[in-house]
């Protein structure tokens, strides 16, 4: 079940908030809060949902801080 969208980081903040969901589909670049950060946020609110990452983003470094946000 899709529970919402999220056009950047601060909105998939608040979705986490009021749904709760299991998993995120977050992409990297986002304006605003990016996903990278978006990302560490949540880990850290909410360490049992899976975030996946899905991008076209050509850079790595956007990535790597990604996965090390969690």
């Amino acid at each position: 079940e899709i529970l919402g969208l999220a056009e950047n980081g601060e909105q998939a903040i608040s979705f986490c908030e009021q749904d709760q969901p299991h998993v995120v589909l977050m992409d990297l670049n986002m304006p605003g809060m990016d996903g990278a950060e978006a990302t560490k946020l949540i880990k850290q609110k909410w360490p049992e949902v899976r975030v996946l990452i899905l991008t076209t983003f050509q850079e790595t470094d956007m990535a790597v801080e990604a996965l090390q946000n969690g």
